[in-house]
């Protein structure tokens, strides 16, 4: 999404609203009229926004770590998201290998699968010069969004693509609240509740999350 991974940073608040025109605009630009979406926690969100918004450009959602109603609005000053704040702002000010560790103890809970790789991967987009920057854009971005760009009620009501919500059962959170949430909104849904995850569940319970969404997306 813009300002994140290898996009461009433009040096400003990005909003929810924007993210969802910046993905309508990718669908045009490649001529994509229609397609199934995995959301991720603000993936999840903007995924949605899209999906009740314009419905026509969106056929089905899988949701891990659901994100974007009112009630999992993060307490700025909290603990948790004074942490998550401070990891990833600290992480893309100086990015090491031990703060894409530390930063990868919220996404994945067993330490075992937090591969090399990705952590790699991870540390060379926080290595670009303008990253830390955007990383406080995205962040400043997040709140503002709450005042008028979180799902509402309405708009859940009004999603009409099939949805697969994925719960992280054992990760009890804001995102494991907002999942259950959705479920009751949003008219064709399915809940699918996955042990031994937390936030990247698509990755911890694999096998199996593989195997409810790949049966999810081949469904008529």
């Amino acid at each position: 999404m813009l300002g994140h991974g290898f996009t461009d940073k433009p040096n400003r608040l990005i909003t929810t609203a924007e993210y969802v025109n910046h993905l309508k605009n990718f669908m045009d630009a490649l001529k994509i009229d229609k397609a199934s979406f995995l959301g991720i926690s603000l993936g999840s969100w903007v995924a949605t926004k899209l999906a009740a918004n314009h419905p026509d450009r969106v056929d089905k959602v899988t949701m891990v770590s659901a994100w974007g109603r009112l009630v999992a609005k993060p307490d700025m000053d909290s603990p948790f998201f004074k942490e998550v704040s401070r990891t990833r702002l600290s992480a893309a000010a100086n990015p090491t290998w031990p703060l894409m560790e530390k930063l990868f103890e919220g996404l994945i809970a067993d330490p075992a699968k937090r591969l090399p790789d990705v952590l790699g991967i991870r540390l060379k987009i926080y290595s670009q010069p303008d990253m830390s920057q955007a990383m406080a854009n995205i962040f400043n971005g997040l709140d503002y969004s709450w005042t008028d760009g979180f799902v509402t009620d309405e708009e859940a009501r009004r999603v009409k693509s099939p949805y697969l919500i994925i719960a992280a059962v054992d990760h009890k959170d804001i995102f494991l609240e907002c999942s259950y949430e959705y479920a009751k909104l949003i008219p064709h849904n399915r809940v699918v509740e996955l042990r031994g995850a937390s936030h990247w569940a698509q990755w911890e319970a694999v096998e199996e999350f593989n195997h409810v969404n790949l049966e999810f997306l081949r469904s008529q």
